[in-house]
């Protein structure tokens, strides 16, 4: 599946919708990532210009997330969002409840973004050994 696809769908799909209800703002190109070309970044000068704002419903920012979160794994501040993302409520409660499944990727990404490699080198320093660190 190309996750990247699918999370374009939805962006383009709000923007053409008359949409009601309970609305939440969401950075196409996120803020975490701006500037990194991660995503087409071609027309932006600010993250916060409206070219990138849409407005999506309550569950569809949570799916966006994740399936960001998909479609580059090794980016740790997409897997840091996607953990907030769903450990996210609101007052009111009309934010999307993930499932336990989504909630428990979410988990493990954040972990494995919280990670960092251990370098061994010998006293002459070459590189011996790279371990993950567990936190």
């Amino acid at each position: 599946m190309n996750y990247l696809n699918v999370y374009i769908k939805i962006v383009n799909n709000s923007k053409n919708k008359d949409r009601n209800g309970y609305l939440e703002l969401h950075h196409v190109v996120p803020k975490c990532v701006f500037g990194e070309n991660l995503l087409n970044e071609d027309d932006l000068v600010n993250v916060n210009q409206d070219s990138n704002l849409v407005y999506l419903t309550a569950r569809e920012p949570f799916i966006c997330h994740w399936l960001l979160h998909r479609a580059f794994p090794k980016n740790k501040k997409l897997g840091l969002a996607f953990w907030a993302m769903a450990g996210m409520v609101n007052s009111d409660q009309k934010r999307y409840t993930p499932s336990s499944r989504a909630i428990a990727e979410a988990r493990v990404a954040a972990n494995n973004a919280r990670k960092i490699a251990i370098l061994q080198y010998n006293l002459e320093g070459n590189f011996i050994r790279e371990f993950k660190s567990l936190n």
